[in-house]
């Protein structure tokens, strides 16, 4: 039964002696497998235990939130990846950087079970709180347990890398160069595959515009017919319109060039503002189809793109790849060599 302590005026507090009764720390640890049932509860909030892998950059959302992605792994090399946001993110890393240069074992309480590319992940709430390398039986019990196997494997454990994370499902993307991504054939089981690469934008499009007409319920791109919008999707003529950001980008790298296409989540992200503030700022008898200059602005920015790579991009030599997830890198992650792996050779790259 639920029972709580009331205070009164005339309550009287005495400090006791420890005698080890009460635990020092008591947390409702979730194992790494449970997390996907999780998913949407928001009643009971989530503790977890582990060894933190990775660690990513500080990255702001379009609204304005930071957040950073921190990668843990349990006794049994399951994956989670836990999101802090604001504070969370603040306290951590500056937890982190008192930790020296050794694995990194910790308790994360307060999450919430979140979806994202088909994997469970856990976010930071108010409630949330890390404690590092505290003195906690199931925190020592996975430190012994890596240790072990890490020692019969002949290796030993390593201190979290600094990543740049834009997926949580980190197997299923593979780092790639432009020139990689230029060569690449797709396995015949797939129709499609999806590739990081770290690139910077040189040029905005012209005569691509940069926004599009669409159904305000499914975001289908509708054209006028006869005075009236239809959206072959919904199948409905008596639909509202809205606009979205569609911005074709012209990217580098130190192995060459292509084009990708920044639809509206991520055009925002990197733009800053939403289409409609753009679109309320144009003063009458503007070109719609002229590049505004807060479009323009995105010129000269190293950006970490997903992209999706589909049979059309190759069989047509379409370089038009879908930007699926941006994440804006600052200029001192330029060194693509320490996050791409190099050694290109003249054959087409496969992905298995």
């Amino acid at each position: 039964m639920d029972m709580a302590i009331n205070f009164f005026y005339k309550t009287k507090i005495e400090e006791a002696e420890d005698n080890k009764i009460i635990p020092q720390y008591k947390f409702e640890i979730h194992p790494f497998d449970k997390v996907q049932g999780l998913v949407g509860q928001i009643k009971n909030l989530i503790d977890v235990v582990g060894m933190v892998t990775s660690v990513g950059r500080l990255e702001k959302r379009t609204n304005g939130a930071e957040k950073l992605d921190v990668a843990l792994t349990d006794s049994r090399n399951e994956k989670m990846i836990v999101t802090l946001w604001e504070d969370r993110a603040y306290q951590f890393q500056a937890s982190l950087q008192n930790t020296g240069q050794s694995p990194i074992f910790v308790v994360i309480t307060g999450l919430l079970a979140k979806k994202f590319s088909d994997k469970p992940s856990l976010s930071s709430t108010d409630a949330t709180r890390t404690y590092f390398d505290i003195d906690y039986k199931p925190l020592k019990d996975l430190k012994n347990a890596l240790h072990e196997a890490s020692a019969k494997a002949g290796v030993g454990l390593l201190p979290p890398t600094n990543v740049q994370f834009v997926t949580a499902d980190e197997k299923s993307v593979q780092q790639l160069h432009i020139k990689d991504v230029l060569d690449i054939e797709i396995p015949p089981e797939k129709d499609q595959v999806r590739g990081l690469c770290m690139a910077t934008i040189t040029e905005i499009m012209e005569g691509n515009g940069w926004l599009y007409n669409c159904c305000s319920k499914c975001a289908r791109a509708v054209h006028p017919t006869e005075e009236k919008y239809f959206c072959v999707a919904c199948n409905d003529d008596n639909i509202t319109v809205s606009q979205r950001y569609r911005v074709v980008a012209r990217i580098k790298d130190d192995t060459g060039t292509t084009t990708v296409t920044l639809f509206n989540k991520e055009a925002e992200q990197l733009i800053g503002a939403p289409i409609q503030r753009l679109i309320n700022e144009l003063t009458e008898g503007t070109n719609m189809e002229e590049i505004p200059p807060a479009v323009k602005n995105i010129v000269g920015k190293l950006c970490a793109f997903q992209i999706k790579i589909n049979n059309y991009n190759i069989t047509n030599g379409c370089e038009e790849y879908t930007v699926t997830r941006v994440s804006e890198c600052s200029n001192a992650e330029a060194g693509g060599s320490d996050t791409v792996n190099a050694g290109h050779k003249d054959k087409r790259v496969r992905l298995e």
